[in-house]
């Protein structure tokens, strides 16, 4: 973990980068496929008066205000972000928080590997239904509740709209999606299904993913 601090005093021209005190532990690498960039920011109000804060975090790809935190003298609040290492890249990545006046900067390396393209420009659809996979009714139950979790990311710098479907056995429901450049989403459907062998689709712009679900 990379952890910076800003020192009361350490800033004589500004009297409220003075009065605030405040701490970044930041991932310092982790994995372009699975990794994520973690972002723990601890601000803490030295001063004699009560004092709005906001904490905003800035890379190459993103601006997050990520809290205005409300602190009376002597209070300590935290703000936190988690950035999808492929939202930023491979490669290392400066990023600056800032808490009001106070000013941090680090950077987080992001690890490449062989068998993923980073130099597509479309949807990115990931569908965490394992092929195959089996769910068991319960006792006392006639039917199973399955979920279908999918991640949709966005290679491109531009922001996008799409729209698909998820479909199992006579149900299917409608996917939409809406993400700006570089940004991923999370969808969740649910079905209720009874004992039996299904195939399902996951269809999304030109992403498609099948598999098989047993339910017994």
């Amino acid at each position: 973990m990379n952890t910076s601090e800003n020192q009361p005093g350490e800033n004589e021209d500004d009297g409220t980068a003075d009065e605030l005190e405040m701490s970044v532990s930041a991932t310092e690498s982790t994995s372009v496929t699975e990794g994520y960039a973690d972002f723990l920011v601890t601000v803490t109000n030295r001063g004699d008066d009560s004092v709005t804060v906001p904490v905003v975090l800035e890379t190459e790809h993103v601006y997050d205000a990520l809290e205005t935190l409300e602190l009376d003298p002597g209070e300590s609040g935290d703000a936190y972000a988690s950035l999808e290492a492929r939202t930023l890249g491979s490669g290392d990545h400066d990023w600056t928080v800032t808490a009001g006046d106070a000013v941090e900067t680090g950077t987080v390396s992001v690890e490449s590997t062989d068998d993923y393209d980073e130099n597509r420009d479309d949807l990115e659809l990931t569908v965490h239904l394992i092929d195959g996979a089996t769910v068991r009714i319960q006792d006392g139950d006639t039917t199973a509740r399955i979920g279908c979790n999918m991640t949709i990311f966005n290679h491109g710098d531009d922001p996008v709209s799409a729209v698909g479907t998820f479909e199992i056995a006579d149900e299917r429901a409608p996917i939409t999606v809406d993400l700006d450049g570089r940004e991923s989403t999370y969808l969740s459907e649910t079905v209720e299904l009874e004992e039996g062998k299904y195939e399902w689709t996951v269809t999304l712009d030109e992403e498609t993913e099948t598999g098989t679900l047993v339910v017994c």
